[in-house]
């Protein structure tokens, strides 16, 4: 009814519209629900990070990078320790805030947490939470859906459940893990800004509608975006987790053309071309239109798969179809695209049975530089949020509790400890033996010699060495 040029009109109209109107209709929402003092601007969920999401739904690509990182990284244990020295501790942080982890770090990791956390008893509040987070998941499950919501949206966001009533009233019992694409965020409009609350909304429907900061744990990625006007699909978007999908967007469109591509291919039945008249005349619209309803019907026919479309005639001809290569070029462009969506996420095509260099001895090295490279700096992320904003709220007695990633049981690094054998053996001086027997998870042997240094014997000190000063002659 319109052409391209009216709709394009009409487009720049709705924009203007938008812009006059739609600072005024947020700030009148947001003064009915978040009445403070000033209204707090809702920042929604950008549709294009909800549309890239869908991705991990119908894109296999996509589904298996992130469910391989989540399952991975959701499989290392977080337990609850009590904090012995605060200068280990310090140190600890240090070695665990990188992006990297080399043999010798990872060894040196184990190391500093035997000498700046114990063990948390399995009574501890703290615990119990972090091991059934609520009635609904296990600590696996949990961290599961947290992995995949924040490598999906940028961003994840932990509930934490307050009971009103009984001997719990105001503590935290229970941990939920909410979908981003769920949760409007509300900040105050002048600066310094801040969050004033939350509101989770489902299917349009605002089932929580102040949920206080201090409930909310909210994990994200740095967002460069510093959209300074209201916008009702993206205000302040500053505030919101960047998916690593929305820079992707025209990698993952050129995904699914690819599939289309592939798929449609595979649907006309692979015709290896067509047997057809060249001494026929063109043909008028209607037997055209007659030709292209036939070879539809034909091609979609079960019976007629592989084999070419006659058209009538006497001076027969055949004219090659096939896998042309501009289509061969379709199958090249998603190993590429797919090496792309994997460098995303930093890691290797290896891990997904790509036979490009995939030796026994090449998959276990992308493992193994999977958990040092993603699984870990992703896992440690998490940790640090934790210690921020929940540990101190577990306040039962004097001891200073710590949340921490264990990675002494990850069976894929257990080739390390060979290493790690290797370097205490060649070492002047040891640790004790049952610091030697920790770093591989033995139990502790209950006799005070195993708490003394190993020196190897053939040392001796410099003050022990008698040597003879040279005589003048």
């Amino acid at each position: 009814m319109f052409g391209s040029a009216k709709i394009r009109a009409l487009e720049i109209q709705l924009k203007a519209i938008e812009t006059f109107i739609a600072p005024q209709l947020t700030a009148t929402l947001s003064a009915q629900v978040f009445g403070r003092g000033g209204f707090s601007p809702p920042i929604y969920p950008d549709w294009s990070v909800t549309q890239a999401a869908n991705n991990y739904v119908n894109q296999d690509q996509v589904y298996a990078v992130i469910n391989k990182i989540a399952e991975t990284t959701s499989l290392i244990p977080f337990y609850v320790y009590y904090v012995k020295e605060e200068k280990r501790l310090r140190e600890l942080y240090t070695l665990t805030t990188r992006i990297f982890y080399t043999n010798k770090g990872l060894f040196d990791i184990l190391m500093l947490r035997r000498k700046a956390l114990m063990d948390a008893p399995e009574a501890d509040p703290l615990v119990m939470l972090l091991t059934k987070p609520n009635q609904f998941q296990s600590q696996q499950e949990f961290f599961l859906s947290l992995f995949c919501y924040y490598l999906l949206y940028g961003e994840c966001f932990i509930y934490k459940y307050r009971p009103d009533m009984g001997a719990n009233s105001g503590r935290i019992t229970e941990l939920y893990s909410l979908s981003p694409g769920s949760l409007v965020v509300h900040v105050t409009q002048d600066y310094p800004q801040s969050v004033t609350g939350y509101e989770f909304v489902v299917n349009g429907v605002s089932i929580y509608k102040q949920i206080p900061p201090e409930d909310i744990i909210h994990i994200k990625k740095f967002n460069p975006e510093t959209t300074s006007g209201f916008n009702m699909l993206n205000n302040y978007a500053r505030f919101r987790g960047l998916s690593p999908l929305v820079p992707a967007r025209k990698l993952l469109t050129r995904l699914t053309a690819s599939d289309d591509v592939s798929v449609a291919q595979l649907q006309n039945g692979g015709i290896p071309g067509i047997v057809y008249d060249a001494g026929n005349e063109d043909a008028e619209i209607t037997a055209l239109h007659q030709m292209k309803n036939d070879f539809y019907r034909y091609v979609k026919s079960a019976d007629n798969k592989g084999v070419p479309l006659f058209t009538s005639g006497k001076d027969w001809k055949f004219l090659q179809m096939g896998l042309k290569l501009t289509d061969m070029e379709v199958i090249k462009l998603q190993e590429m695209d797919f090496k792309r969506l994997c460098n995303i996420y930093k890691i290797s095509t290896i891990l997904f049975n790509s036979e490009a260099a995939a030796t026994e001895s090449n998959v276990k090295e992308m493992v193994k530089q999977m958990y040092t490279n993603v699984c870990l700096p992703l896992a440690y992320t998490f940790r640090d949020k934790f210690n921020s904003e929940l540990v101190n709220e577990i306040v039962v007695d004097n001891n200073r509790r710590y949340i921490d990633v264990d990675i002494s049981g990850i069976t894929e690094l257990q080739d390390d400890y060979k290493q790690i054998a290797t370097l205490l053996a060649d070492l002047p001086i040891t640790p004790t033996g049952n610091e030697m027997r920790e770093l591989f998870k033995w139990d502790k042997i209950e006799n005070e010699l195993m708490d003394i240094p190993l020196i190897k014997s053939g040392y001796d000190t410099i003050d022990s060495l008698t040597i003879p000063m040279p005589i003048n002659g």
